[in-house]
């Protein structure tokens, strides 16, 4: 008996596909770029980037140990020409410019603990800068790839291992008591306002410092080569009030 052809079984699909996508990847040039990105260029990316990672996290602990140790900030002890610090009595200010491209400034003040503290006001001399984009005034908010082109993108990314204060936005002010050790005050910016200002109660004793959160090597001799193209200058005061 001969079956009728609604019942035969529908034959399979013979040859292969003949879409642009199969031609796309069946071709020799698409062959030979995923080969080579597979097994030279993937592998080679990720080994300098953990190389990258490992250098960086080795500059971080050794500038950490050499900054605790006071190796990267200096006073009129390491260097004469830098004045020798002075007391402020209550209600006394004083005022010093500093740069964006100091690694660790001395102001000249002798801050005391035990209760003292002092007003920080810091106002925008001149426009701030790494050298090929701007800078707020004050460093980055806590968003700083809001507004950010896709070059400071990729250099804040790139350049993140090796930030003075991983915990701090970049470009932050940074207010250090004394010359060894590791206490400091951040001051915060206000995206609506152009006047940084604070009140800080000292945690001990010493000159005060400061200086902007930028990227830094863990080298002797090569502490701030990446704070060199920084632009930009403010008036930093203090005045105790207590």
């Amino acid at each position: 008996m001969i079956q009728s052809a609604t019942n035969r079984t529908p034959a399979a699909a013979s040859g292969l596909p003949d879409n642009w996508i199969y031609r796309l990847r069946s071709s020799k040039a698409y062959i030979a770029f995923h080969e080579g990105l597979k097994r030279k260029v993937a592998p080679l990316f990720f080994a300098i980037m953990f190389v990258y990672l490992g250098l960086s996290v080795a500059s971080h602990i050794s500038f950490d140990m050499l900054d605790v140790a006071g190796q990267t900030c200096i006073d009129h002890s390491r260097d004469p020409s830098i004045p020798e610090t002075k007391k402020l009595d209550v209600g006394e200010s004083t005022a010093v410019v500093f740069y964006t491209s100091d690694l660790c400034k001395p102001t000249g003040v002798q801050l005391e603990a035990n209760g003292a503290r002092y007003y920080i006001r810091v106002d925008k001399l001149e426009n701030w800068s790494n050298g090929t984009f701007p800078i707020p005034m004050g460093g980055f908010s806590t968003q700083p790839y809001e507004t950010a082109n896709w070059y400071t993108r990729l250099y804040l990314s790139v350049f993140l291992p090796l930030r003075r204060e991983l915990s701090e936005e970049w470009f932050r002010i940074v207010l250090r008591y004394g010359r060894t050790g590791g206490e400091e005050t951040v001051l915060e910016p206000d995206p609506t306002d152009p006047l940084t200002q604070d009140n800080i109660k000292p945690t001990r004793a010493g000159q005060l410092y400061v200086f902007v959160n930028d990227a830094v090597l863990g080298i002797p001799g090569f502490y701030g080569a990446l704070y060199k193209d920084n632009k930009g200058s403010a008036l930093l005061t203090v005045r105790r009030t207590k």
